[in-house]
Order: structure tokens, then C-alpha cells, then sequence
């Protein structure tokens, strides 16, 4: 297996805590605004659609089913960001989340044959452990 231990570690703020918090328990959860029941993701501060504010009230993280479509994607040859060289090149998608037209999350698709990754491709997510109490979502192709 790949030494993930090398990967980067992520740096949480107040916004993008319950973000990871859920990955470490192997749930991908975004936030919603539950004024008018838009997702963000990244989070934001205020919901661009109806002005209400962010607090635990108003701008909350729901876990979702971590189902969705390539929306784009590419196949990452650079090696100036350490951590990754042992899997170059490697894929990197935008996922449109099934949850709402519109909401992508930016992820890698390592272990995937760059030939089958192509717009419109049912994707789900899955964790991946890289050490330090911290996990990633990745996603692999349906029924891979």
C-alpha cells in the first residue's frame, strides 16, 4: 500500500471543522442552510440564496449519501505538492453531489484507471486513513 502517512495534513477552521469531523467517522457531511435547504460546500458565513446567518441554527452540516456524477476532472502529473508522488499521476474529480444540482465536491480518485473517469460517471465516496486522527473522502466509481 502507499505510504499515506506522506500526504498533507488538512488544517481545519471554524467553518470546515464539521466537515472533517464527519470524515473521521467515515461521513461525508456538508452544510446546509435550513432557512431555504441549500448546500455549500465550501461552507460560507452567510447563505447566498436567502441571507440568513451562519450559526448552528441556520448554517448546519447534514450528512449526505456521498453519491454522485463526474461533473469534471483531470489527471494530476505536478510534483511540487509533496506527499503525492508515490501515486503519479494521479486522478483529481469534481463530484456533483446527488443531494442538489450544482453542489461539487473537489476530490482525488486514485486507484482508478484514468481511461473509465469520464463526465457523467456514477461516483460514491469512501475515507481513507492518512494517520493523525485525520481522514480523506475519496471516491471510486460505482460498483468498483
Amino acid at each position: 500500500m502507499k505510504d499515506l502517512a506522506k500526504r498533507p495534513i488538512p488544517i481545519p477552521n471554524a467553518l470546515t471543522q464539521p466537515f472533517w469531523d464527519g470524515a473521521k467517522e467515515n461521513k461525508l457531511v456538508i452544510q446546509r442552510c435550513q432557512m431555504c435547504h441549500v448546500f455549500y460546500q465550501p461552507p460560507v458565513d452567510v447563505c447566498m440564496d436567502c441571507l440568513a446567518r451562519g450559526n448552528t441554527s441556520t448554517l448546519s452540516f447534514e450528512t449526505v449519501s456521498g453519491k454522485g456524477v463526474i461533473y469534471g476532472h483531470t489527471l494530476v502529473h505536478d510534483t511540487r505538492l509533496g506527499g503525492f508522488e508515490e501515486i503519479l499521476p494521479y486522478p483529481v474529480v469534481l463530484v456533483e453531489l446527488e443531494e442538489q444540482k450544482g453542489l461539487i465536491l473537489n476530490a482525488n480518485m486514485p486507484n482508478t484507471d484514468p481511461t473509465e473517469i469520464h463526465s457523467d460517471v456514477p461516483v460514491e465516496v469512501y475515507f481513507i486513513d492518512i494517520g493523525s486522527g485525520v481522514k480523506l473522502p475519496e471516491f471510486r466509481l460505482v460498483n468498483s
